[in-house]
């Protein structure tokens, strides 16, 4: 009787198992559906406001006419000139800023004494508005990549630092005493349960930095540059060419959201991660 029973809470359980995916898949496609009918009110709308005058297409343009201007921007190879340009500047200071973020908020909690002492320094660099220290970077590197990547390394550095040592520093102290107890050394205490907690806000920070890495390159580029969609934005305004800036900004866009999505197998990894830890405890 008692096999029978267990096979039954085995069979509702899995039923459960299923409904519950179900819902989520169910979900899934009520957002994509959802976000998929809100892009094209926006664009239908967008095309017809142009067409019957409500905006000003010489300063709104349309989206038929940016589709147009990307495809003649892509077809001259124009657009992937300058979206190497950027996408570089994007890629190598996104890595950087990140890497030298959760590198800094190890090292500096590990003591409390570094961390009190330097936190002062890094807020106030972390107030100082881009827009003032970006003349400067250009005045000191240049007009090539370096000083692009310099700012979107900035960019994403604070975030993910401040980010990673509110992870750290909210670690349970009870576990760690446990750990401490059970012989753990100091890296075993970072490898196997402060980075892990710390990690979720980690991704919360590169999640929150890609667009703001975009910026601090599109920054870089209007300030000093010989390629880069910023580039291209800041020579198209010149000839009041509308179509194309919107073009490149939507490129832009496209980075951004391609990026994201890049995210999302590390994300759904740290939720399994987070699940598991959560249901052996």
């Amino acid at each position: 009787m008692a096999v029978v029973t267990l096979s039954r809470a085995d069979r509702a359980l899995q039923r459960a198992a299923e409904d519950a995916q179900r819902s989520r898949r169910s979900w899934a496609v009520s957002v994509w559906l959802g976000r998929l009918c809100l892009l094209v009110v926006l664009i239908g709308g967008w095309e017809l406001a142009a067409d019957q005058h409500l905006l000003d297409p010489t300063f709104t343009s349309k989206p038929s006419a940016i589709a147009r201007a990307w495809w003649q921007l892509a077809a001259s190879g124009s657009l992937w000139h300058h979206t190497q340009y950027t996408l570089t500047e994007f890629a190598v200071g996104f890595a950087l800023g990140a890497l030298l973020g959760v590198v800094a908020a190890c090292l500096l909690t590990l003591s409390d004494l570094p961390y009190r002492v330097l936190e002062p320094y890094l807020l106030a660099l972390y107030g100082i508005p881009k827009l003032a220290l970006g003349p400067l970077i250009v005045l000191w590197f240049g007009v090539g990549l370096l000083p692009k990547i310099v700012l979107a390394a900035m960019m994403t550095f604070f975030l993910v630092y401040m980010n990673t040592v509110v992870g750290i520093r909210s670690t349970s102290g009870d576990m760690v005493n446990v750990m401490r107890v059970m012989g753990a050394t100091r890296w075993d205490l970072y490898r196997r349960l402060v980075l892990p907690h710390a990690l979720p806000y980690t991704l919360t920070a590169l999640r929150l930095t890609i667009p703001i890495a975009i910026v601090g390159a599109i920054l870089g580029e209007f300030l000093g540059a010989t390629g880069g969609l910023g580039y291209l934005i800041y020579e198209q305004v010149t000839f009041l060419a509308v179509d194309k800036m919107m073009a490149a900004i939507a490129t832009l866009a496209a980075i951004v959201l391609v990026f994201r999505l890049l995210l999302l197998p590390l994300e759904r990894w740290v939720n399994r991660h987070d699940k598991a830890i959560g249901g052996n405890g």
